[in-house]
């Protein structure tokens, strides 16, 4: 594509590793596509909030409105899978439901729509939403058993439990990050480590332990991400 674009926000919301970011493509333009979802207000005691929605192709001009979507978004990063960005749906906002919801956002329709997730404890554990093999996945983490389910969404909506992975000790924001094509062992992000869960034998082996950053809180995080490609083009000479 070779074009490179930094990204300004002109609302005064500056959450962006909040995970309101959502990143399409639409391929009828052939240009990627951004939703910054972001709240004018909220609160959690009344469950009521207003959300801004605007909306622009990464190498167009401006930012313009569209309708925000008819749930809350909570703050994790939103993924892409086939003409849909998907994000989570606070648990904390709006209506009360008894089990995860996700909203999702047609690039060429510029539509939302309201998906049913699968049957994990909604807004107990870690919640992620992730793309593998080409299919919507929720991953959820359960530190109190120290449990990772890896749910996948198969034809017409229906949830299945593709992985189910125990460690003896689990950080309580443990994600799966990749599966690897050859041999079925998933990458995945503990923390302040990243490692190899092999789900035939069920043992973990540690890859990479981040070392403490100088100056920096001993409360913070690391977010690795896998990068599939890049909105760069690097070229060689």
């Amino acid at each position: 594509m070779r074009y490179f674009q930094c990204i300004t926000f002109d609302d005064g919301d500056e959450t962006f590793f909040a995970g309101r970011i959502g990143l399409g493509y639409n391929t009828e333009i052939d240009e990627h596509v951004l939703v910054h979802i972001n709240y004018k207000e909220k609160n959690l005691e009344t469950r009521s909030y207003e959300l801004n929605c605007p909306k622009k192709h990464v190498n167009g001009e401006g930012w313009y409105q569209i309708d925000p979507p008819p749930r809350p978004v909570a703050p994790v990063q939103p993924t892409f899978v086939n003409g849909k960005i998907y994000c989570i749906v606070e648990p904390n906002l709006g209506p009360v439901s008894a089990r995860c919801e996700i909203v999702a956002f047609d690039v060429m329709t510029e539509e939302f729509e309201v998906l049913q997730g699968p049957p994990c404890a909604h807004g107990v554990g870690h919640t992620t939403i992730l793309e593998f093999y080409g299919t919507l996945c929720i991953s959820y983490s359960g530190q109190s058993r120290n449990t990772v389910d890896l749910w996948m969404m198969k034809d017409a909506g229906i949830w299945f439990m593709e992985y189910h992975i125990v460690l003896d000790e689990l950080s309580k924001k443990a994600t799966p990050l990749a599966v690897d094509p050859t041999d079925g062992q998933i990458l995945l992000n503990i923390g302040l480590s990243l490692g190899y869960y092999d789900p035939k034998t069920a043992a973990f082996e540690t890859l990479i332990i981040a070392d403490r950053i100088p100056d920096c809180p001993d409360d913070y995080e690391i977010y690795p991400i896998v990068c599939h490609e890049s909105l760069v083009c690097l070229l060689q000479y």
